[in-house]
């Protein structure tokens, strides 16, 4: 029998007004902010940061559009969903690679009422998305099941079609149950792993991969991470639980809906990294945490879930197995949730189910939250931040107080070199499940060391330096 373990977790219980912060410390030792951005909002689903200083969110249950001011928490809304009409909503949201220089391009997936999904660009004038233009139509595809998007570092679109219990979404005629690539334009994207020569008229040359049920979230490990760099990741709600950790590979068969978690019985199909727990906590968005602002997420997989039971870590491991995973069973596995390894959110004492998860590059975390009372919802938008190092001012101002670490990945000595400084510092070096491998204190002027790691296992660790009230971190891989 598969089992969900709850040792302990962090609550966050905050208010719902913009701007309103609440200090969290996390078990690991990290204090972090937690900062309501947006509160005027029905149901926020998908959000994405335009890497100058907004965020932008679709409403689920209005059909709008909302850009944020993150220094601000000021809003406003540049789409207006009654222009869409009813049961025409809004989920993923995309930003052409070049937005903030030249190429103003808002991507988004909605729904329509005869279960037709589109892709949709706008284009941003500064005040409201424009010049609407749909891109690709995908019949059959149910209401909620999927419709999430990442772009890919190569400036493609991932796409993902959900199935639920209806066309088989491993005949690959059909786009449903499929996880799509496609150009910014809409089209089958070059080198996608399934060439179009059974079916002419089929969907076959826009799949990546196939066999979902309803993949829910898509994550890529960003170029900083040592080992993973470019690997992806979807979360996928399951049937009668078995929801699922999966890593994509082009082609690859995930099994839906000849069986869910495992695939051993299914000759061919690709099995999840680890089902996620046979209780029904319905996975959502994601993102993968490569930042050292928190160190305890460092080299995570953070995951949405519904039913309020908040915001979920993978810890990935640098081989991209899941690390905190119950091993008592090995052949049916499942995700183990530890100390540190859950963030439940509540306003006013109701649980609140999370959305979207979206990680910008200065390491914060942003959520998307709702709950409901008597079949009313209202949402907010938050921010997970480490004050000290992950507000954007903060990063700028401490550009000279790097850490190096070289060579890396290290084979037996790490170089660790230090900024200059006139007092005492302490420096800790730990894994990625928070466990202390070194530990001292630098006198002052002191501006690097010699460590050796060659008995320390393969994987990937922290370097922090707290430097009076300032911590600056590296990472580096074995």
């Amino acid at each position: 029998m598969k089992r969900l373990f709850l040792v302990a977790l962090v609550c966050v219980t905050s208010s719902a007004m913009a701007g309103e912060s609440t200090s969290v410390r996390l078990p690991g030792g990290t204090n972090v902010d937690v900062v309501t951005l947006h509160s005027d909002i029905q149901w926020p689903w998908n959000l994405v940061t335009d890497g100058d200083g907004f965020l932008w969110v679709t409403d689920r249950g209005t059909g709008n559009v909302v850009r944020i001011d993150i220094a601000t928490a000021t809003s406003q809304n540049v789409f207006r969903g009654s222009f869409l009409g009813h049961q025409a909503r809004p989920f993923g949201i995309v930003l052409h690679p070049d937005f903030t220089s030249g190429e103003p391009y808002v991507y988004i997936t909605r729904t329509t009422a005869n279960d037709k999904l589109h892709l949709v660009r706008y284009r941003y004038n500064g005040t409201e998305l424009m010049d609407e233009t749909v891109l690709l139509t995908v019949d059959n595809v149910p209401a909620e099941a999927g419709l999430t998007m990442k772009l890919l570092p190569d400036n493609t679109l991932l796409l993902a079609c959900g199935s639920y219990d209806t066309h088989d979404p491993s005949w690959l005629a059909t786009a449903n149950g499929k996880i799509l690539r496609v150009t910014l334009d809409g089209e089958p994207a070059p080198g996608n792993p399934l060439p179009d020569k059974t079916f002419p008229n089929a969907a076959t040359n826009y799949v990546y991969t196939y066999g979902h049920r309803n993949p829910t979230g898509l994550a890529v490990v960003p170029s900083s991470h040592p080992v993973l760099a470019g690997t992806l990741f979807s979360v996928e709600s399951g049937a009668f639980r078995n929801d699922e950790v999966n890593r994509l590979v082009p082609g690859g068969n995930y099994g839906w809906w000849r069986t869910t978690g495992y695939c051993n019985d299914v000759p061919g199909a690709t099995s999840p990294v680890c089902p996620l727990t046979t209780a029904d906590i319905v996975p959502t968005g994601c993102d993968f945490y490569t930042s050292t602002a928190i160190p305890e997420w460092n080299g995570s997989l953070l995951v949405g879930t519904l039913l309020g039971n908040g915001l979920v870590r993978v810890r990935i491991g640098p081989d991209g197995s899941v690390l905190n995973s119950d091993s008592s069973r090995p052949a049916d596995a499942t995700l183990a949730v530890g100390a540190d390894d859950r963030m439940v959110f509540a306003e006013n004492d109701v649980a609140e189910d999370i959305s979207g998860v979206h990680v910008d590059r200065y390491g914060r975390v942003f959520l998307t939250l709702t709950r409901r009372i008597n079949n009313e919802r209202t949402g907010r938008v938050v921010m997970i931040s480490n004050p000290l190092v992950s507000n954007v001012a903060d990063e700028r101002g401490q550009k000279g107080l790097s850490v190096s670490v070289s060579p890396n990945p290290v084979v037996d000595v790490a170089r660790i070199t230090l900024p200059a400084s006139s007092q005492e510092r302490r420096l800790r070096i730990t894994d990625l499940l928070g466990r202390t491998m070194d530990s001292r204190v630098l006198p002052h002027g002191d501006t690097g060391l010699d460590l050796s790691v060659v008995s320390w296992p393969a994987g990937t660790y922290i370097v922090s330096l707290v430097d009076g009230n300032n911590i600056t971190t590296a990472t580096f891989a074995r």
